[in-house]
C-alpha cells in the first residue's frame, strides 16, 4: 500500500526517477484512481517507447487486465494504448527491417564468397590441365626421337 501511495505522489509531481524505480521493484497496484490511470499509462508508453522494459510492459499488461472498463469508457486511455501499440508496430517493423537486411547481407557474403572459392579450382584446373599438356608433349617427343 505504501508504495501505492508513492507512486501516486510521483504522478502528480511527476516524479520520473521515483516512477521508473517504482515500475521496476514493485508490482503493479491493485487499485489505482481513473485520474491517475491516465498519467501512469501515459508515463508508461513514453517510457516503452524510449526505453523498453519487461517490467514496464507487465505493468501496462496488468493495468489493462484490471481496469479494462475504464478503457472502454476513457478516449484518453484509448489513445495512450493506441500510442503504444503505435510504438510497438514501429518497432517491430523496425526488427521486421534488420532481419530482411540481415539476409541480404548474408546472401552477398555468401556470392562473394562462392566465386572466390570457384576460381581458385579453375586456377587449379588450368594449372593441373597444362601440366597434362606438358607431360603429353614431353611423351610425344620420346616417341618421335
Amino acid at each position: 500500500m505504501e508504495s501505492c501511495a508513492q507512486l501516486l505522489n510521483a504522478l502528480r509531481n511527476k516524479d520520473i526517477s521515483t516512477l521508473n524505480s517504482l515500475i521496476e521493484s514493485t508490482e503493479c497496484p491493485e487499485h489505482i484512481p481513473q485520474e491517475h490511470l491516465v498519467d501512469l499509462l501515459s508515463f508508461l508508453t513514453k517510457k516503452m517507447q524510449q526505453i523498453p522494459s519487461k517490467k514496464a510492459l507487465l505493468w501496462v499488461h496488468q493495468l489493462s487486465s484490471k481496469h479494462g472498463h475504464l478503457l472502454i469508457q476513457s478516449e484518453n486511455l484509448k489513445q495512450q494504448i493506441t500510442k503504444l501499440l503505435e510504438s510497438f508496430t514501429d518497432k517491430t517493423a523496425t526488427l521486421e527491417k534488420l532481419y530482411k537486411l540481415k539476409g541480404k547481407l548474408e546472401g552477398n557474403l555468401s556470392r562473394t564468397e562462392g566465386p572466390g572459392v570457384s576460381n581458385e579450382m579453375e586456377i587449379e584446373e588450368e594449372e593441373t590441365s597444362s601440366d597434362a599438356s606438358i607431360e603429353e608433349i614431353t611423351h610425344y617427343e620420346e616417341f618421335s626421337d
